[in-house]
């Protein structure tokens, strides 16, 4: 699996938060995977989906894109039942060097977050 430097820019517009990262990863032909301090993040894509599967020791997150789409995604917390997470995604690029997601969470009718999430990586070796 080839090394790569990956470049992650999330905001979430309700509040204007934003956090620009670079962090060590693997790329192979199913999946991309970087640490991101106490968590692992696992990307699966092909030509119109991404799955975004983040764990920590306390929680997993699985993300569910599709342009266009609601998806349903999950919150699974240490000693707490699963949480169903409505994924809107309104726009989702995808080339060869990262990709480009903007999307709303939910949970029920609550907005949880309006983000807009680009990575980009580049192959170390």
């Amino acid at each position: 699996m080839p090394k790569i430097k990956v470049f992650v820019t999330l905001v979430n517009r309700l509040n204007n938060e934003q956090i620009k990262k670079t962090y060590e990863g693997f790329l192979n032909d199913e999946k991309l995977a970087y640490k991101e301090e106490d968590k692992i993040v696992t990307i699966y894509r092909n030509s119109n989906t991404i799955k975004m599967i983040r764990r920590s020791k306390e929680n997993l997150v699985t993300l569910n894109f599709m342009e266009g789409k609601t998806k349903k995604s999950h919150l699974e917390m240490m000693g707490l039942e699963p949480l169903e997470i409505e994924t809107d995604t309104s726009l989702l690029e995808n080339n060869k060097y990262g990709f480009h997601i903007c999307y709303r969470t939910r949970v029920k009718e609550e907005i949880m977050g309006d983000y807009d999430f680009c990575l980009q990586y580049e192959v170390e070796e």
